[in-house]
């Protein structure tokens, strides 16, 4: 019986994992699409195979231990994707903030499913564990372009600063 309900957990987290990595993929499609173009823009589509190489094995894991795939209704990430456009659109917010905190959602998702998931040791927790580390690592990278983006930003705004201290230095000699 524990070992079935401990299955049911399993099964459980790996559907909303699986729910949050299909967001991902979809919101990664958005990007690509949006913000793909610009000439500095991360690649939003090795990020989405990323993602729906990590859906691909949920679903095989499911498979294999006789579960379904059952993720719920995006509910969180669909305003996530309106939000992601919007941020593109109006610039109020970093497209790759908005992606930076999406992959640690994901990543806390993953942590919390090897916590409370199938037990170390086990192919279950095996599986979760090895899951968890892809996602981090799809995260890193996020966080790297989240903080290129920064420093190319600050940059860019005292390079602005120095070009007005001229400007007026110049105005009053």
């Amino acid at each position: 019986m524990k070992n079935k309900e401990r299955n049911q957990v399993g099964e459980s987290s790996c559907n909303d994992l699986l729910r949050v990595e299909l967001a991902a993929v979809e919101i990664y499609e958005l990007a690509d699409k949006l913000l793909g173009e610009e000439s500095d823009a991360p690649d939003y589509a090795s990020l989405r195979e990323g993602h729906r190489s990590q859906v691909e094995q949920l679903m095989a894991y499911l498979k294999s231990i006789d579960g379904a795939a059952r993720p719920q209704e995006l509910s969180w990430d669909r305003p996530r994707t309106a939000i992601l456009a919007a941020a593109t659109i109006y610039g109020s917010e970093s497209p790759l903030d908005l992606l930076r905190q999406q992959e640690e959602e994901i990543v806390e998702t993953y942590q919390q499913a090897v916590e409370h998931g199938p037990k170390a040791g086990t192919a279950g927790g095996a599986f979760l564990a090895g899951q968890l580390a892809r996602s981090r690592a799809l995260c890193d990278r996020v966080k790297a372009f989240a903080e290129q983006e920064s420093r190319e930003s600050v940059e860019q705004d005292v390079e602005h600063l120095d070009t007005q201290r001229e400007r007026k230095r110049d105005a009053v000699a």
